[in-house]
């Protein structure tokens, strides 16, 4: 009669329920990754894309919530129609401090720079509304509280730019 060997194979049923378990939570968490990429939360997309305004403000601007460091983006700015010939914009210090502005379009008739931030002056003679475009790159990462000042208000937009 031929007898069987027995190899003596370890066996704990305990470590690979628990190995188990890890690999489902890695895919349910690289599954999550690779829907908020699509979603916009690391760069454009419908989770990046916001709009700020508020009510007495003639002032409304789209911008990107999410942006990279090495990346160019921008600021859309829309002032309705005035009555004056001058449009008076102010981008607070953190602005001025986050990033290096690289195109203002349609250029502004003068620009100041001081303490309180950046000050762009826009004719607004014989236009309907002023459509403003600000290309700029930003200089640091980490989350920025921009404001952009318009007489009588002020908007405030959070920003969260990656490294």
């Amino acid at each position: 009669m031929q007898q069987r060997s027995r190899l003596p194979i370890g066996e704990d049923m305990r470590f690979q329920e628990r190995a188990w378990l890890a690999v489902r939570v890695g895919w349910v968490l690289l599954a999550a990754v690779i829907l908020l990429a699509l979603l916009g939360i690391f760069s454009g997309g419908i989770m990046s894309a916001a709009k700020a305004e508020r009510d007495g403000t003639a002032l409304s601007v789209d911008y990107e919530r999410f942006q990279r460091r090495s990346t160019q983006t921008h600021f859309r700015l829309h002032v309705p129609k005035q009555t004056e010939d001058e449009i008076w914009l102010r981008f607070g210090r953190a602005f001025q401090d986050t990033y290096e502005i690289e195109a203002v379009q349609p250029q502004p008739l003068r620009s100041h720079i001081s303490s309180t931030g950046i000050s762009l002056f826009f004719d607004a003679y014989d236009q309907d509304d002023l459509n403003i475009v600000v290309r700029v790159r930003p200089r640091r990462f980490g989350m920025v509280n921009i404001e952009i000042a318009r007489q009588p208000g002020l908007l405030q937009m959070p920003v969260l730019i990656y490294p």
